[in-house]
């Protein structure tokens, strides 16, 4: 059975979330490959880690500029980045997270970015009224990837449908979880 290396990186994910410190091995019994495959196309875990990061970079890019977050209404750009940032936020997360990940070079850089521009869209907000003002900008950004992640392995895990998530993420985000 042909495998590709998006495969393969794809079934670390869930691995990876659930142990940051899984095995190769670990790792190939979930893509359901041996070890010696993996290692073929990631000749050590710091390269199948640095892979992932790369990919997740990319991804977390190309997500933020679908979204025009700079550009677009505050509404549009915050539906386009819930649609958006949903399905690579449990990656970006694991990527984003850990300390051997962003030492690679250029790594940190590009994940920073990431991050300031999300901060800065959140911040956007707030001036212009979409967000409370009375929480740092920070911590919202901060919570919508924590809830973004939390949609991503409820997916994950059968829980909740990929068509449900974005919705319900923004509507706690917005709401809060108290009744009406």
């Amino acid at each position: 059975m042909p495998v590709t290396s998006d495969e393969l990186l794809d079934a670390a994910v869930p691995v990876l979330m659930r142990d940051r410190g899984a095995s190769m091995k670990e790792i190939a019994t979930a893509a359901g490959v041996s070890r010696t495959t993996l290692i073929r196309f990631f000749p050590t875990r710091d390269v199948l880690m640095d892979a992932l990061a790369r990919r997740a970079v990319a991804e977390a890019t190309r997500a933020l500029d679908a979204a025009a977050l700079e550009s677009d209404s505050v509404r549009e750009a915050f539906a386009a980045l819930t649609q958006g940032f949903v399905p690579i936020a449990q990656v970006w997360g694991l990527v984003y997270t850990d300390r051997q990940v962003l030492a690679a070079p250029g790594m940190q850089d590009a994940a920073d970015r990431i991050g300031e521009r999300i901060d800065a869209f959140f911040a956007r907000g707030q001036s212009e009224g979409f967000f409370r003002q009375d929480v740092p900008a920070q911590w919202i950004s901060y919570s919508f990837s924590g809830l973004a992640e939390t949609a991503t392995e409820l997916i994950r895990e059968g829980l909740m449908g990929p068509k449900q998530a974005p919705g319900y993420l923004a509507r706690l985000l917005l709401d809060g979880a108290a009744a009406r």
